[in-house]
């Protein structure tokens, strides 16, 4: 008997091997082009199969140029009939609607049989290549004779105009969208929905180009008693602060007011305007020796929206890792009286209590400009430890320490910060690629663990979490210095979910004079949990987590994070606040007729008999089937932890371990220097999501 079952793994494992040689066997992949008779009446879709919005995307003819004459030739008879067209590769990479011509009946010219190297200079090392060359088949002509192209994507199933043509996207698009003439708008956050799902209209949206205009903007609104609301080049908040009250608001983008007006090196002063992304200020800084000494992880993020929502980085040094923190001096347009010309300019700089309230507005006004306090270019060095962050993957018992501080900028060697973070996804299909050439439908991390969430596969989550992990280490997280400690923790199946995406982010924030900004010192938990975009689909264990968030929000007077969170963290949030008062007290002075507030805004603030914050009952009863959506990021922050200690490194390094505590007993605690503090007596809060996959 025993010998039969080792035959049958012995055929098993045959047939599983035939499977994996005929799979690697297979053609590539199809084209994405199909169309119902003679190349006409055709539809297109990207790589995966499917757009972000599930759009279809149709065309009334596809050509295939076989030579240059002939590509010339589709374009002018395109023009002579005023035909819309777009170009399409032989695999459609862009996972954006790059491709579509507008309308139904525009053209497709698909570069699938321009793929040809035409020439090769070796002695000047120049290669002359058609349209749909791929990457793979450029690498390849150019080592047979001794040449390289040192960096480029790692798909090589890219062509050549599909890169070119990435190169020049320019910025994401704008997520504001009008019928007609920048009015009937709707708008939406970064990642394509709001977490209560609901769509967030305005009559008009304006782009003002300089201060005035955007002074012009808030005054016509102000003497029609119209709401508004200001929005961003890419609105990264999560929540819907970016929402004007009703369907008839005016939504004002400072899209292009995104200039360094001013910079002082003497006084390491810098003077922006609110639409500047984090980015550019880094850059303009570095370029008179200047730098930000903390800041987010993400340089998307705007002046505008770092203040209006408390964003931070990680440190307890001086003034902290908070970006408002470093804040002089502001410029705001208010609502004012007919006689004011129905909007004023505020001046607010330190020594005025009324900055406090500006520095974390929840989008109730508008900055114009802003003056930041800078530092001395510096670099940072890995064995010192003013920057701390570190990252716990407890399904794996593993945390991972990043301890660094800064050095003069003229010591030696150059370095860069290449966290792969999100380029883990790329590594790890690489090696579904060697084996399945025909896998191009499933080169998305959210179909692999959609996969794993049907068949109830927490193992695959496992086994999918430590290959993440595993190249992160390989990668050194992007620096050359790593210290892993190991970690135990009570149900491991239940935590390897968030090791996909990073683990839970650990930083450090230290107490803000903002009064809606952080009460006290702290360390912020930062946990990324997957959730599909249907909402009635509910996660492997996610009750674990919602039960970490609703024992931290209702029994410990947990704080939320302004910009990232789902609804339950907002419910009576902002009693927990000590300067709430004032804080209402600026608002209402500076916008008695409440043009900035909206119904959200109204319900997380408790004004003028707003309804609570909208929280299912199933919520609170501790029901499986949240409101979660795409990846959420849960944010946890103990307070209370002894900012001397932690400035010579000593609290992290002492760190022993984290274990979870009994489940039915709700409990979680962390050991600092082998004393176990439970979080949830130190704890505050927060929910939100991360990065959408479509």
């Amino acid at each position: 008997m025993k010998h039969l079952q080792s035959k049958k793994n012995v055929i098993a494992k045959c047939m599983f091997f035939i499977m994996i040689i005929s799979m690697v066997n297979c053609s590539p992949p199809e084209d994405p082009i199909k169309c119902t008779i003679n190349n006409c009446n055709c539809t297109i879709t990207n790589t995966y199969g499917a757009f972000p919005d599930r759009s279809i995307c149709r065309a009334a003819k596809v050509v295939y140029p076989i030579i240059e004459e002939e590509l010339i030739s589709a374009v002018a008879n395109a023009t002579k009939t005023n035909t819309r067209m777009k170009v399409a590769t032989r695999i459609s990479h862009s996972i954006p609607k790059l491709v579509c011509p507008k309308g139904d009946n525009g053209l497709l010219i698909s570069t699938k049989y321009l793929n040809r190297t035409l020439d090769v200079n070796v002695s000047s090392m120049m290669m002359t290549v058609e349209n749909g060359m791929t990457l793979r088949q450029l690498i390849n002509d150019a080592a047979k004779v001794k040449l390289a192209g040192p960096y480029s994507p790692y798909w090589w199933g890219l062509t050549i105009g599909e890169m070119m043509g990435f190169s020049y996207l320019g910025p994401p698009e704008d997520p504001i969208k009008c019928t007609i003439n920048n009015c009937n708008c709707t708008i939406t956050n970064t990642y394509g929905a709001f977490p209560d799902r609901s769509i967030c209209r305005a009559a008009k949206v304006v782009y003002p180009i300089i201060e005035e205009e955007l002074i012009s903007a808030v005054s016509n609104a102000t003497k029609t008693n119209t709401r508004m609301k200001v929005a961003t080049r890419i609105s990264h908040s999560i929540p819907k602060l970016v929402c004007p009250k009703g369907d008839n608001g005016l939504l004002i983008s400072t899209k292009y007011l995104n200039r360094t007006l001013d910079v002082n090196v003497s006084s390491m002063m810098m003077t922006v305007e609110n639409g500047m992304t984090l980015r550019r200020l880094i850059n303009d800084a570095a370029k008179v020796k200047l730098a930000r000494p903390y800041s987010p992880y993400w340089w998307g993020l705007t002046i505008g929206e770092m203040m209006g929502t408390g964003a931070h980085g990680s440190s307890l040094w001086g003034l902290g890792s908070q970006v408002h923190d470093y804040v002089i001096r502001l410029w705001i347009a208010t609502p004012a009286t007919a006689e004011e010309g129905y909007a004023t300019v505020r001046t607010l700089e330190i020594g005025n209590p009324e900055l406090d309230a500006a520095k974390v507005s929840l989008g109730v006004q508008v900055i114009s400009q802003v003056i930041l306090k800078s530092q001395p270019l510096f670099k940072r060095s890995v064995v010192q430890h003013e920057y701390a962050d570190f990252m716990w993957h407890p399904s794996q018992k593993q945390v991972v320490y990043r301890i660094d501080h800064r050095v003069p900028f003229n010591t030696s060697g150059n370095e860069g910060m290449d966290f792969s973070i999100f380029q883990v996804f790329v590594l790890r299909l690489q090696y579904f690629y060697q084996h399945l050439n025909s896998f191009h439908k499933f080169l998305r991390k959210c179909l692999i663990e959609e996969t794993e969430e049907l068949l109830g596969d927490a193992h695959g989550k496992c086994r999918s979490g430590k290959r993440t992990t595993s190249i992160l280490k390989t990668t050194a997280y992007g620096l050359a210095n790593n210290d892993v400690q190991k970690l135990v923790a009570l149900e491991p199946k239940s935590m390897c979910g968030l090791d996909l995406y990073s683990g839970i982010l650990m930083r450090y924030v230290t107490a803000s004079t903002a009064y809606l900004g952080k009460q006290e010192d702290a360390l912020d938990f930062d946990i990324t949990y997957y959730r599909s975009k249907d909402p009635m689909n509910p996660r492997l264990y996610e009750d674990v987590l919602e039960e970490i968030e609703q024992i931290a929000m209702f029994k410990n007077g947990a704080l939320p994070h302004w910009g990232k969170n789902r609804n339950v963290a907002f419910d009576g949030a902002i009693k927990k606040y000590r300067n709430t008062s004032e804080f209402l007290k600026v608002k209402n002075q500076y916008d008695p007729q409440g043009l900035f507030s909206s119904s959200w805004t109204d319900q997380i603030l408790g004004l003028n008999g707003a309804a609570a914050v909208n929280v299912p009952d199933e919520l609170l009863s501790f029901n499986e089937t949240s409101d979660f959506y795409f990846l959420s990021k849960l944010e946890m922050s103990s307070r209370g932890v002894e900012r001397e200690r932690l400035r010579d490194g000593t609290l992290a390094l002492q760190m022993e371990g984290v274990h979870w505590l009994r489940r039915e007993a709700f409990g979680l605690a962390i050991g600092f220097g082998g004393k176990w503090i439970s979080i949830w007596a130190l704890g505050e809060i927060g929910w939100g999501t991360g990065c959408h996959y479509s």
